[in-house]
C-alpha cells in the first residue's frame, strides 16, 4: 500500500526545522507523521505489523525509526 503524498502538510510540519542535521528533529517529525497513516491503515486492516521503506535507507536512523513505530503501534493496537 503507498501512502499519499501530502507535500503541503508536510511542509507546514517542518517549517522552522529546515537548517537541522539527517537524523535531526526534522526527521522524527516526518516519520511520526508518515507512521501514523501507516499504524492507522495497519489497525483498519486488521493487521498486527506495518513497515517502511525508510527501514532500507542507510541515512535514516533506525533507532529513530524504531521508536517512532514502536509508540505508534502501541497508540493503534
Amino acid at each position: 500500500i503507498e501512502g499519499e503524498y501530502d507535500f503541503e502538510n508536510w511542509l507546514e510540519a517542518v517549517r522552522g526545522l529546515e537548517h537541522e542535521p539527517e537524523k535531526g528533529t526534522r526527521c522524527s517529525v516526518c516519520f511520526d507523521r508518515r507512521f501514523e497513516v501507516s499504524a492507522q491503515q495497519a489497525a483498519k486492516m486488521g493487521e498486527k505489523v506495518f513497515t517502511s521503506t525508510l527501514l532500507t535507507s542507510p541515512k535514516k536512523s533506525l533507532k529513530q525509526l524504531q521508536t517512532a513505530g514502536d509508540f505508534l503501534a502501541e497508540k493503534h493496537g
